[in-house]
């Protein structure tokens, strides 16, 4: 009898473990529980979080310029002049509020930016006043 030598180099196929089986049953499974499961929104466990005084937010105080038409500037509801604005010790940290109507002079807003500017503020808001409002 003569037999034939096998190639020790060929890897027979039919001698490995198929997997493919296995894992369309864990994919079947899988879907199975994500249709079946139950989705509820969590109870409110009633946990009290800490307040610590380090965490809260500044208070930030609004204070309001405005600019008429002619030019005429109003701070805080009194009247004022640029010379007045100068002189005011303003916080860094403060927040103006720049109403100006829209006719008013683009220098005497320069002016008032310049100001605002050398005393260190840091956040201004401009609004800008149309006739309507």
């Amino acid at each position: 009898m003569i037999r034939k030598k096998r190639n020790k180099n060929k890897i027979n196929l039919g001698d490995s473990v198929n997997l493919i089986p296995m894992i369309n049953i864990i994919f079947l499974l899988l879907i199975f529980f994500l249709l079946t499961g139950v989705i509820q929104k969590k109870d409110e466990s009633g946990i009290v979080l800490p307040e610590s005084f380090f965490g809260k937010k500044k208070v930030n105080l609004k204070k309001e310029l405005t600019v008429d038409s002619d030019g005429s500037i109003i701070f805080e509801k009194s009247p004022t002049n640029l010379d007045l604005l100068k002189s005011m010790e303003i916080i860094s940290d403060e927040v103006i509020v720049i109403n100006i109507d829209e006719k008013a002079k683009i220098k005497r807003f320069n002016e008032i930016i310049k100001i605002f500017k050398s005393k260190g503020l840091k956040k201004i808001y401009i609004n800008v006043k149309h006739k309507n409002d």
